[in-house]
């Protein structure tokens, strides 16, 4: 081992700087015992092997470990570097580690077989071990082997994970292989599939199609709803307006009303020319009603203006819509008929003879086969009709006025309301209109298309606004329904046509016919992984004394007694040697050791120097391949005889070319020495 360093520790102004003792800078040797007092760079030694074997990220140390570390590289009162080289000369490998002044990374190089690599955290992980031990109370901290252990299993967890994946791809590869015949059937399934997705699409275009002419009738009802709101509020407004300001103005107005009636009054008489037509078209219902008209006095009796628009509309109804002739006239040919029969001579009374009335009645039907336009006078109904409307209005407004002594005023917060009402509502109306544009829906043929719309949905012209929203969203339902398959079917699509593109032409694979075999494996993998998983809760359960599982079934934690056992191998106590069968941590105190022979040894009364070497022996006893850096301080408590034990586990772990370093620090009180272990 080779070791330099330079710790500068800012005190105030003063600055102290730190360098490793001359008998560490170079030791020939790969197990070291160091002795000596106390503040003699011993466990600071140690601190810098952790350091460069990136202790300070190692989630294996203890916590207070860990925080050493990081106090030492990086407060802002001190400045390290350093370089430190081992060797191992079983495996002929060296490792490098350095540190520069200022900065905080850690360098380290391998060279193995003449050949330099540069080690991340990871890479380093991967090869090597650390192990740093600085004992509190090693009774104790025998029950802290339980750590190691739950290590242990998340490294083998993700082994066997690793290995899952490889046996996962042998499976894949040889699972994924079909044969010409299932070739075949994949190329009839992608046929079918597209000429599915052909009608599916053309399913789906009618869906969409029928959205598009719900959402096109819905705006259209949203126009005209909107339209017809506006044209409330201004009726409210315009209703509003004409109501008098004061009760003053209200007699003004109803004087003003009345002189307005009854300049417009003559609108509505019947005028000789269109009073003649009626009469000439010989139509008696017409002239009836012509009659009854008459009979109604507007001067006299505003009031008579209600019945007047009423006869005039059904003198309106029951004109007729086309030209017409003005009688049929069956009963005067049934007669010319019978008198063509008789004698011209044949008396007939008062009316004269046969052949007089005869030619009377041919005279008669002449004229009555005569065709009559009946469109001049509905024209001009109508327009009376228009004008009795308007005098209506008028005769409400009067009697309006004079039913109430107290006519109400006018409403100006109303009438403000509803100009903002028609504001907003416009506001609204432009966002459908743009919406209309964008659906090329033609504004001024609103009510025709809608009824189009209407027609191509099967569906009511009433359909309202929230039936037409359901409409679409059902439409719209179906519409992703319907991709969602397509979507499915493409996708079965790409994998049959990959799955023939992987197999087409291609020999069988090697482990096709094992396939069942790899999954079986796999499934032990995974119970594997499961087990280690619950041994390491259970683990979690001993570290916070949690044993209600225990007592109910005790025998589910017989494993980890045995496997701490084994963990410990030997142990020493009262001077004899024990191989230790299993360790109960749940027994009363501080739990028992079993030995193979049956004896049972109780932890807590153990020598204290006994149980750190059990401790200590517990993290070398390990499967573990990677070189072991190791670091245990403190060791001061164990006799010679215990860590000559300890020194010959090392010796055996160095034989076996697993150890890079081992450093042993306890306290001397008289001088400093480093002992080497070959």
């Amino acid at each position: 081992m080779k070791i330099d360093y330079l710790l500068k520790t800012q005190k105030g102004s003063k600055i102290d700087e730190h360098h490793p003792r001359d008998e560490l800078k170079s030791v020939n040797g790969n197990i070291l015992l160091v002795q000596g007092p106390s503040s003699t760079g011993k466990s600071t030694v140690m601190n810098m092997i952790a350091l460069g074997s990136y202790g300070e990220f190692n989630e294996n140390l203890s916590r207070s470990v860990i925080d050493d570390l990081k106090e030492l590289s990086s407060a802002s009162y001190r400045d390290l570097s350093f370089d430190i080289e081992l060797h191992d000369d079983v495996t002929d490998t060296r490792l490098k580690m350095s540190k520069t002044s200022g900065k905080k990374n850690i360098k380290v190089v391998e060279i193995k077989n003449g050949k330099e690599s540069f080690l991340s955290k990871e890479s380093f992980d991967k090869k090597y071990r650390l192990i740093y031990d600085v004992p509190e109370n090693p009774t104790k901290r025998l029950e802290q082997i339980r750590e190691t252990i739950k290590n242990e299993n998340r490294e083998a967890s993700k082994k066997t994970g690793i290995f899952m994946e490889y046996v996962d791809d042998l499976r894949t590869a040889a699972g994924t292989f079909i044969s010409e015949d299932k070739i075949e059937q994949d190329k009839k399934q992608v046929e079918e599939l597209d000429a599915l997705n052909k009608g599916l699409e053309d399913q789906k275009s009618k869906y969409d199609l029928k959205k598009m002419q719900a959402e096109c009738a819905l705006l259209c009802k949203q126009y005209q709803s909107i339209n017809s709101e506006i044209e409330k509020s201004k009726g409210i407004i315009a209703f509003e307006e004409k109501k008098p300001e004061s009760k003053v103005a209200g007699q003004k107005q109803k004087e003003s009303l009345i002189k307005d009636f009854e300049s417009k009054r003559k609108n509505v008489e019947i005028v000789n020319d269109l009073r003649n037509s009626i009469i000439h078209s010989r139509n008696d219902d017409l002239i009836n009603k012509l009659k009854e008209l008459d009979k109604l006095d507007l001067e006299s009796d505003r009031y008579n203006i209600f019945e007047y628009r009423h006869t005039v509309e059904q003198m309106r109804a029951i004109t007729p819509t086309k030209t017409r002739k003005i009688t049929d006239g069956r009963i005067i040919r049934d007669l010319i008929e019978v008198l063509e029969k008789s004698k011209a001579d044949m008396p007939l009374g008062s009316l004269g003879n046969a052949g007089e009335v005869l030619s009377a009645l041919r005279e008669y039907q002449e004229h009555m086969s005569m065709e009559f336009d009946y469109s001049e006078i509905r024209s001009n109904l109508k327009k009376i009709i228009e004008e009795c409307e308007y005098l209506e209005k008028i005769e409400n407004d009067i009697l309006k006025l004079e039913s109430s002594p107290d006519t109400p005023c006018r409403n100006e917060f109303l009438i403000g309301t509803h100009r903002n009402k028609i504001q907003n509502n416009k506001r609204v109306l432009s966002k459908i209109v743009d919406n209309m544009r964008q659906k090329s829906i033609n504004i001024d043929k609103c009510e025709e298309q809608l009824q189009d719309f209407c027609m191509k949905l099967k569906i009511s012209i009433t359909t309202k606004e929230n039936e037409l929203d359901d409409i679409i969203n059902d439409y719209e339902t179906q519409s992703k329904e319907v991709d969602n398959e397509i979507t499915t079917n493409k996708r079965e699509i790409f994998r049959l046509q990959k799955e023939i593109s992987d197999n087409e032409g291609k020999e069988k694979p090697k482990h096709y016919e094992d396939k069942n075999y790899l999954i079986r494996i796999e499934d032990a993998c995974n119970k594997i992984r499961g087990r280690l998983k619950q041994a390491n809760e259970r683990l979690t359960m001993i570290e916070q004394h949690r044993d209600g599982e225990y007592k109910s079934n005790p025998e589910l934690y017989q494993s980890i007694w045995d496997y701490i056992g084994y963990k410990l191998g030997t142990i020493r106590d009262c001077g004899t040697i024990y191989k230790v069968k299993s360790v109960d941590l749940f027994k009363e105190g501080k739990g028992d050791i079993e030995a193979e022979n049956g004896v049972i040894i109780h932890i807590g009364a153990m020598g204290t120097g006994e149980g750190q070497l059990s401790y200590l022996r517990g993290l070398l006893s390990s499967d573990d391949d990677r070189m072991s850096i190791i670091l245990f301080d403190e060791i001061g408590n164990m006799s010679s005889n215990l860590v000559n034990m300890l020194i010959n586990d090392l010796k055996d772990l160095h034989k076996q070319g697993k150890l890079m370093l081992a450093f042993m620090a306890s306290p001397n009180k008289e001088e400093f020495e480093v002992k080497v272990y070959e």
